[in-house]
């Protein structure tokens, strides 16, 4: 005969636990109630997720588990979008918390490890101490729920994480919950002394805490204990007392699990009456609250109690549905205990083919949860605890030595101290003195440098000095340099005027070349910096001028394009000189008898080369024809002066004339 003990109820706490991670963050928000409210009070995703994550416990407490899911699914979308992944990890936790509390251990499980993989990957330790509290607690539910499941070892494992955490943090509560767990874990495997002490010492954090919930659990496990020694009026006593303190903090499932124990409890002490009034109770609340374990374990009372009434094919149905229920959430203790009790009721009923066959899965399951492998996995886990705890000790027994021979070493030092004071004062005179030569010698260097420094100071301002002159100079000479050319571009135009029309186009194709390296002049007179010359600028007015030297009657559309700042004259020089006598020859030849006059100029640079793309849209060169023949020379000087930029050419004749000049760029 064995009684319920607890080994889910602690799950509770898990939630208040991580309600704690979130609360501080949360606050004045007023209660929403649907998801479309969350949808129309918020603005932002994080926000949205917040308040998602503060609704959560609220349904678990309500057993609300159609609006859980909506708000599960709705929280783990604003998750996903920003990458919140102690979020995902939040809620995968209260995901197991809801399937431990419908008593789906598997799936509990299952989204437990999940939170779990994500704290792993975020390192927890690197975060604040309610994070580390939020994983203790999902580490100390899956170790309920293994537990539940018979794997006890993990389970060991399990709760020590969390006492490592607890101890940690100075977590009273925790330390009481994860005691109290552990102590659990040794009523198993029925070594009572051990589980005693674990309580006792859960015991003691629950009452300064006036945890009545805590205490309560811990008298209902005792009450096991008991039962396991056959005490049962004991075990009935620890089970009431358990009982009034969840009346008095009207914690329903605590009612329900000492309920449970108390009937059970009765019928082993032939008190059906008493046993069916707190049983039938027990299952009500039990299906109010949509709780399958408790389900479950209240079936195989009823059952029980239909055996002792003589009511068998009630005490049949019970059982069987006790054990389906169980099997299916791998509820391993109630498992074997419903299997071995409906061994007994088929065989008391002389159908011994069913009393075999239930009788082997007890055996199955007992055989591979109380095995001597599962002990020993138990113990190594212990052992390795108990190591642990000895290397602790042992280190801090070393540091307590050290501690003392610190302060005798003190000691020693500080004798010392007296005993060389003396010379130490010696050794410092000297010093002194040797420091006071130094500084006369540093002194005199002093001198002598800073006499360097000043001639090289003076050296320095005569060539500043130069300089600027050499500047100023060149200035000038770039000035004068462009009002020869455009003196000489004034006799030009004289000249042309004077000479026949025949050959005033020459003269006006020369003019606007001497225009272009005016132009240039002028820009580096105008500059600052006489290597780097704007190019944007420059280009620009060069196309301007040349529109008004050839004194154009209809408009011609420019489609300008440069990505490129600065150029030093050497290469912005034959540039210029090559644009002028595109942007020439497009002028007088491309628009014969075409009505749209385009001419395009693109110049930018990719990585270490610059591109040039020139052309028009008019009616191309026919290499036939007599002007093709005249602006032979022109084209014969764009090749050449892409040659002198050091780049290659490309001339094409497709709807126009087309150039594409690409060139490397030289090195700062």
């Amino acid at each position: 005969m064995s009684l319920i003990r607890i080994k889910g109820i602690l799950i509770f706490l898990g939630i208040s636990l991580a309600s704690v991670f979130y609360s501080g963050l949360i606050q004045g928000q007023s209660n929403i109630d649907s998801i479309e409210d969350i949808l129309k009070s918020l603005d932002n995703s994080h926000a949205a997720l917040l308040n998602v994550e503060r609704q959560l416990p609220g349904f678990l407490e309500e057993r609300d588990y159609l609006a859980f899911d909506h708000f599960f699914e709705l929280g783990m979308n604003y998750a996903s979008e920003i990458s919140a992944d102690t979020s995902i990890a939040y809620l995968y936790s209260q995901r197991g918390n809801m399937e431990f509390q419908k008593g789906d251990f598997n799936e509990a499980k299952k989204n437990y490890l999940l939170a779990i993989e994500y704290f792993n990957y975020l390192n927890v330790n690197l975060f604040s101490d309610r994070v580390k509290l939020f994983e203790s607690n999902v580490y100390n539910n899956l170790g309920i729920v293994n537990d539940i499941q018979g794997a006890t070892h993990l389970a060991l494992k399990n709760f020590h994480t969390v006492l490592n955490i607890q101890e940690e943090l100075k977590d009273s509560l925790g330390i009481a919950t994860i005691y109290l767990n552990i102590g659990n874990l040794y009523l198993d495997q029925e070594r009572h002394k051990r589980a005693e002490d674990y309580y006792l010492l859960a015991m003691d954090y629950f009452e300064r805490l006036d945890n009545k919930s805590g205490i309560a659990t811990i008298k209902i496990n005792l009450g096991e204990i008991a039962t396991q020694k056959n005490e049962l009026e004991l075990a009935l006593k620890e089970n009431k007392e358990a009982l009034s303190l969840y009346q008095e903090i009207n914690e329903v499932d605590g009612i329900a699990f000492s309920m449970i124990n108390i009937s059970n409890l009765y019928l082993d002490l032939g008190m059906t009456d008493s046993a069916k009034y707190y049983m039938d109770i027990s299952f009500d609340i039990y299906r109010v609250i949509e709780d399958s374990s408790g389900i479950a374990e209240i079936l195989y009372v009823i059952g029980k109690y239909y055996m002792d009434t003589n009511d068998p094919s009630k005490a049949e149905m019970a059982l069987i549905r006790s054990y389906n229920y169980s099997s299916k959430r791998e509820m391993v203790d109630l498992q074997m205990r419903v299997a071995k009790l409906l061994s007994k009721f088929y065989s008391s009923n002389s159908d011994y083919e069913k009393a075999f066959v239930y009788l082997s899965q007890y055996r199955l399951l007992n055989n591979k949860y109380n095995t001597n492998e599962t002990r020993r996995k138990f113990s190594v886990v212990e052992e390795e605890y108990l190591q642990e705890s000895r290397n602790k000790e042992a280190a801090l027994k070393e540091l307590e030595l050290k501690a003392v021979s610190d302060k005798l070493k003190f000691n020693q030092i500080l004798n010392n101290l007296v005993v060389s004071g003396l010379i130490i004062i010696i050794i410092f005179i000297i010093i002194l003195y040797i420091r006071y030569k130094r500084e006369i010698s540093f002194k005199n260097k002093l001198a002598s440098k800073n006499q360097e420094l000043y001639e090289i100071n003076e050296e320095y301002h005569q060539t500043l000095i130069s300089k600027k002159e050499k500047e100023i100079l060149l200035k000038e000479i770039h000035h004068r340099v462009k009002n020869n050319l455009q003196i000489i571009n004034s006799l030009l135009r004289f000249q042309a005027r004077k000479s026949p029309k025949s050959v005033q186009g020459s003269f006006l194709d020369l003019q606007s070349k001497i225009t272009a390296m005016a132009l240039l002049h002028d820009q580096l007179y105008l500059s600052r910096d006489f290597s780097m010359i704007d190019v944007n600028t420059y280009l620009t007015q060069l196309i301007t001028n040349l529109v008004s030297a050839y004194d154009i009657k209809e408009n011609i559309n420019f489609d300008v394009k440069i990505d490129v700042d600065h150029l030093d004259l050497d290469t912005l020089h034959p540039l210029g000189l090559l644009i002028n006598e595109v942007v020439s020859n497009s002028i007088k030849y491309a628009f014969k008898g075409v009505k749209n006059k385009n001419i395009y100029l693109h110049f930018n640079q990719t990585n270490h080369e610059y591109k040039l793309q020139i052309g028009d849209k008019g009616i191309g060169f026919d290499e036939n024809s007599s002007s093709f023949n005249s602006n032979s020379i022109g084209l014969e000087l764009i090749f050449n002066l892409s040659e002198q930029l050091g780049g290659k050419i490309e001339r094409t004749i497709d709807n126009g004339t087309h150039y594409c000049v690409t060139f490397k760029a030289v090195p700062a």
